[in-house]
């Protein structure tokens, strides 16, 4: 079996080495990028079997490239992971609109607190 092709933009330094990390662990082929920017131009030149995406990022946040993901010619049906340490309803249902999943605890935060079901959320700044 081939390994998966998965991109993965972050922009926080700490949270793509992480998530690429992880995800290599599973012998996935990993395309780390913290520049929002150059994601439009892999995500129509290339085919990916998975894309994971933050959600708050300068210049183009992780829905703004969902929608470009969706009318991309070879990714418009490759599963979208939207990665947040945001926990709103209002987060999740734009999620669903762009056929995304929602992973709401960014891994960092979780290897550093454990879970947080049933506890107060983090302000967001």
């Amino acid at each position: 079996m081939a390994a998966l092709k998965l991109l993965v933009v972050e922009d926080d330094a700490a949270s793509l080495d992480l998530m690429a990390e992880l995800l290599q662990r599973f012998k996935a082929e990993v395309r780390p990028i913290s520049d929002s920017q150059a994601a439009p131009d892999l995500i129509q030149r290339e085919k990916f079997d998975g894309i994971f995406l933050d959600l708050k990022m300068p210049i183009l946040s992780g829905f703004e490239l969902a929608k470009l993901v969706r009318e991309s010619a070879c990714n418009k049906a490759t599963p979208l992971v939207i990665v947040t340490g945001r926990d709103e309803q209002d987060t999740m249902h734009l999620s669903f609109f762009t056929r995304s999943h929602l992973l709401p605890a960014k891994a960092h935060r979780y290897a550093e607190t454990g879970p947080t079901i049933g506890k107060d959320p983090e302000p967001v700044i």
